[in-house]
C-alpha cells in the first residue's frame, strides 16, 4: 500500500510539473488573435498553400465567427481550387451580414463568377441584371468584364482596365484579384503583406497533426 501511495504521489507530481511546463510554453507564445491568424492565412493564400491557409482562417473564425475578411478569404480558397459549388456556398453565407452595400455587391459579384464559370449562364444573367440596378458600381463593371472573357477577350481587357480607373475604393484590389483567382489575369500583390512575426502568429501553433 505504501509503494502504491508513493507511486500515485509521483504520478501527481509529474502531472503537475507537465501542466506547469505547458503553461510556461504557452505564455512564451505570441497572443493568438483572429486578426493574426487571418493575416497569416491571407499570406498563405498568396503562397498558394491553400490547405495551411484554410487552417489559419478556420482558427480566426473560431475566435471571431463574424470576421468578414477571414470568411471572404476562406471562400476565395474554394474559388482558387475551382470548386465553384463550395465557393458559392461560402460566399452566399456572407450575404446579409450587415457589412454594408459595397461588401454585399462584392459578394454578389463573386457568386456571379461561380455561376458563370460553372456554365450556369441563366443564373449568371439574372445576377448581372440585379447588378445593373447600381450602374456605376465596380461589381457591374467587373461582372461585365468577366462575361466578356467568355465572348470577347479584347473587350474584356478594355473593361478590366477601365474599371479600377473609373472607381477606386478600398474594395478595388479585391475585384482585381478575383480575375487572377480564376486565372484570367496575373496576380497583383495586395498592398499589405504580413510575415509570421509581424502578424503575431507562431507557425509552430499549426503542427502537422493540424493539417487535414
Amino acid at each position: 500500500m505504501k509503494i502504491r501511495a508513493n507511486s500515485r504521489a509521483a504520478i501527481w507530481l509529474t502531472t503537475i510539473a507537465c501542466i506547469s511546463l505547458g503553461a510556461a510554453v504557452r505564455a512564451d507564445r505570441p497572443t493568438e488573435s483572429a486578426e493574426a491568424f487571418a493575416a497569416r492565412g491571407s499570406n498563405l493564400i498568396e503562397a498558394a498553400d491553400y490547405e495551411a491557409a484554410e487552417i489559419f482562417l478556420e482558427r480566426a473564425l473560431e475566435l471571431e465567427p463574424h470576421f468578414w475578411m477571414a470568411a471572404f478569404d476562406r471562400a476565395r480558397i474554394s474559388l482558387l481550387k475551382q470548386d465553384w459549388v463550395k465557393a458559392r456556398q461560402r460566399f452566399t453565407a456572407l450575404r446579409g451580414r450587415g457589412f454594408g452595400l459595397p461588401n454585399e455587391q462584392l459578394v454578389q459579384y463573386e457568386i456571379f463568377l461561380t455561376h458563370l464559370l460553372a456554365g450556369e449562364d441563366v443564373v449568371a444573367a439574372q445576377i448581372l441584371a440585379q447588378l445593373t440596378r447600381a450602374p456605376g458600381s465596380e461589381a457591374l463593371r467587373y461582372a461585365r468584364a468577366a462575361l466578356a472573357r467568355e465572348r470577347d477577350p479584347a473587350a474584356a481587357k478594355c473593361l478590366t482596365n477601365f474599371a479600377p480607373a473609373a472607381v477606386s475604393t478600398p474594395l478595388t484590389p479585391f475585384y482585381a484579384e478575383s480575375l487572377c483567382d480564376v486565372g484570367w489575369e496575373r496576380k497583383p500583390a495586395r498592398s499589405t503583406v504580413f510575415s509570421p512575426n509581424e502578424a503575431g502568429v507562431d507557425t509552430a501553433l499549426i503542427s502537422a497533426s493540424d493539417r487535414p
